[in-house]
């Protein structure tokens, strides 16, 4: 409601109030003589307040707004936020699955949490809305849209104990799904929901201007002796699948066996995928293999652009195999992602020995993760190529060797 509208109905009924009491004072005041009187006069007095009262909570029926004493107005959206969620022109709908009786300072990101949400509530369109879940009852709820429990610390009788609880939320947006399955503190929330909000608009419209699918191939060899690699190709699918209904249908799968496919190895190796290469050993069920190479990866390309996904891991003992796929599906988004570029690009300097946005060991790879919500990292070779015209940002990351 607006400050005009606000100032005309407090003048309105303070009008009201002035009115009601002109007539009980005519009413109940009589002549001089009964003004005097003390009981009747008591009596005029408990009938204005009463009226009164009705009065205020029948303004506060009908007036509703809410003030932010607190410093930096910290209980308040900021103008970007009021903006976007009051421009949705599709449903949006926030399903918060946090667990009952968290130990502080958790709790208290789970009050914010609420106070934030009748803010987004108030400030939103008839396409905003939210859902807080009974996690306790809808375990695999909080499953489905990729929210799992997280380990917290709480101190009872003087005993400090572990235990996991659900403190995450899902953003569904059309058919698009965003998360975030770690609230452990209430700082920057605001911004990481807006962003995302933001983000899901700017996917939508992106891929339903797509003209051409976005393809994901799978290149594994047959031969790669290596834990993980029964059934992959299925399990690939699987994730695909669920990827592709949440991007409106828009990815094409693909399978390549490097083994079987002459051009698979040439264009596998072009991708930068790495190529692992065994000698003649036998397995622990005494079964013999034959010396050979072989490669595992997935890669997402779209008008001539591509991101390579890694779903080879291997263990400080040296032994490779294929990691936990629970997470592709987040992966190949985030792939997709930078592809149909949503986000400003931002360039990162390679050429150098700067640090590998792709490795998540020892490279930037979890940079790219912090700031791919906003921004999209596009890999620039200055050996080879100048800086495009359309980025206006670039980044240098521990290069190892003169420029």
């Amino acid at each position: 409601m607006d400050k005009a509208k606000i100032k005309s109905k407090i003048q309105h009924c303070i009008q009201t109030i002035k009115t009601q009491y002109t007539q009980l004072s005519q009413k109940l005041g009589g002549d001089s003589n009964r003004a005097k009187d003390e009981n009747q006069k008591s009596y005029s007095q408990y009938i204005l307040y009463a009226v009164i009262i009705v009065l205020i909570n029948l303004v506060g029926l009908t007036l509703y707004f809410r003030l932010d004493l607190t410093k930096n107005s910290v209980y308040s959206l900021s103008p970007i936020s009021k903006e976007v969620v009051s421009s949705l022109e599709e449903p949006l709908t926030i399903k918060i699955f946090f667990s009952d009786d968290l130990p502080a300072p958790y709790n208290a990101v789970y009050r914010y949490l609420q106070d934030l949400m009748v803010e987004y509530d108030s400030a939103g369109n008839k396409y905003f809305s939210y859902e807080f879940i009974n996690v306790e009852k809808n375990k695999d709820a909080a499953g489905d849209f990729g929210i799992y429990p997280v380990q917290i610390r709480e101190i009872k009788n003087d005993q400090v104990k572990f235990r996991n609880a659900y403190m995450g939320l899902a953003i569904i947006h059309g058919d698009l799904i965003e998360k975030i399955d770690s609230i452990t503190e209430p700082e920057g929330l605001e911004y990481r929901i807006t962003t995302l909000i933001k983000k899901m608009n700017g996917k939508i419209d992106s891929l339903l201007k797509l003209k051409e699918p976005i393809i994901v191939t799978l290149y594994a060899s047959s031969n790669l002796p290596i834990p993980g690699m029964q059934n992959l190709n299925e399990r690939v699918y699987a994730e695909v699948q669920k990827c592709n209904i949440r991007n409106y249908n828009k990815i094409q799968y693909r399978y390549i066996d490097p083994l079987q496919n002459p051009q698979g190895n040439t264009l596998a190796q072009m991708y930068g995928l790495p190529m692992l290469k065994w000698p003649r050993f036998t397995t622990m069920e005494g079964k013999s293999v034959e010396p050979g190479q072989g490669m595992v990866g997935i890669v997402v390309e779209y008008n001539n652009k591509f991101e390579t996904v890694q779903i080879l891991t291997r263990s400080i003992f040296g032994q490779y195999a294929i990691g936990d796929l629970t997470r592709l599906e987040d992966m190949l988004n985030a792939a997709i992602d930078n592809l149909i570029s949503i986000n400003p690009k931002v360039g990162y300097i390679v050429g150098h020995g700067e640090r590998d946005i792709n490795d998540e060991q020892n490279g930037a790879a979890q940079f790219r993760k912090m700031i791919g919500d906003m921004y999209d990292l596009v890999t620039i070779d200055i050996t080879k190529n100048e800086i495009p015209d359309d980025i206006a940002t670039i980044i240098i990351n521990g290069p190892r060797s003169m420029y």
